[in-house]
């Protein structure tokens, strides 16, 4: 991706795109979900979809020449539903498939890519009343949930950096190197209460303000992916199941704050 090119163009230009897809499918690409067959899930949908006569198309970036039989093909990061997994979501029906296996895919594009059936045996039933529940909005355990930061995680592909944009993406550091001095920066972080998520639990902002400060020719943002001690809340989710480029907008924040040395042919 050209770095000159504005955000709201690379929006427009995926948004177009995903406007032209006749469906999406998303597969669950968490770890729970691999270790059950996921990818092979997701490989057997498109060589049958390509088998149909459906476009299959995984990457819009590559994949220009859209027909009006398009199908969107992605991993997602993980939904969390990993006893259920592999899990395969049909959009724009909204449509969750539990424990799917790769024989059961040629069912899948004939039945519900091809004619909008839903494959009742392939549904998750709520063990309280055996209802079939045919998406995450009828099914208990995403229904009693209200999320957040995790808000797009399970429907966006976390290595597409495009659809990040798409969904605003790089908006926030867009503001904080265009419109914030690094000194604002460290107070809008202090007052919104952003802390460790480990056993100190130390206010981000005052550690931003500290490192803003200090005089020395160097300084670094040191990324903790994933903490180690029992109970802690684990970061990785957050970078490999919502977007990869998601944490990219607080360390440009954070070293903008921290008065790093930053790129000077950073174009928004």
């Amino acid at each position: 991706m050209n770095t000159t090119m504005e955000l709201s163009t690379i929006k427009q230009e995926y948004c177009t795109v995903a406007e032209q897809m006749q469906k999406r499918i998303v597969v669950c690409a968490g770890t729970g979900c691999i270790a059950n067959g996921s990818m092979k899930v997701y490989s057997e949908l498109q060589k049958h979809l390509a088998g149909t006569g459906f476009e299959v198309v995984l990457d819009f970036h590559t994949d220009k020449h859209i027909n009006g039989n398009a199908v969107h093909v992605t991993p997602s990061g993980c939904q969390g539903f990993c006893a259920q997994g592999p899990l395969v979501t049909i959009y724009p029906e909204k449509i969750m498939y539990v424990q799917v296996k790769p024989e059961d895919v040629t069912e899948i594009v004939h039945k519900t890519i091809k004619n909008n059936q839903i494959i009742e045996n392939l549904l998750y039933i709520n063990p309280t009343n055996g209802q079939h529940c045919k998406g995450q909005d009828e099914i208990p355990f995403y229904k009693r949930q209200k999320r957040l930061v995790l808000d797009e995680c399970g429907l966006i592909n976390p290595e597409d950096i495009e659809e990040y944009i798409s969904r605003d993406g790089y908006a926030a550091a867009k503001k904080v190197f265009s419109q914030m001095t690094d000194q604002e920066v460290c107070q809008v972080i202090e007052l919104s209460g952003l802390r460790g998520r480990g056993g100190g639990g130390f206010p981000t902002g005052r550690k931003w303000q500290l490192t803003r400060v200090e005089q020395n020719d160097k300084k670094y943002v040191i990324c903790n992916g994933d903490e180690g001690d029992p109970g802690a809340f684990m970061q990785l989710v957050q970078t490999k199941g919502l977007s990869m480029f998601a944490s990219n907008t607080l360390w440009l924040s954070s070293g903008y704050a921290k008065q790093l040395k930053m790129p000077k042919n950073m174009v928004f």
